[in-house]
């Protein structure tokens, strides 16, 4: 599943997002952003929420501190 930057951060930050197009997908899949895989994730409720397999130790509200400086 492709997601944006803000469902990076959401899942990241809550270990669940909303998608904005509901996910012909159903079950365990894999997340990702660009080109980097960033987790793996249960697809749910029709295709409409993912939940993702995101350790504790890694998720943050403030992901953004995560990026490489530019």
């Amino acid at each position: 599943v492709e997601l944006d930057w803000p469902q990076v951060q959401a899942l990241f930050a809550d270990n669940e997002v909303g998608l904005k197009q509901p996910s012909s997908l159903r079950g365990e899949v894999v997340c990702s952003y660009g080109p980097w895989q960033v987790c793996r994730g249960l697809v749910v409720e029709d295709g409409h929420r993912l939940i993702g397999y995101v350790p504790r130790g890694l998720r943050h509200a403030q992901l953004e501190r995560l990026l490489p400086d530019a």
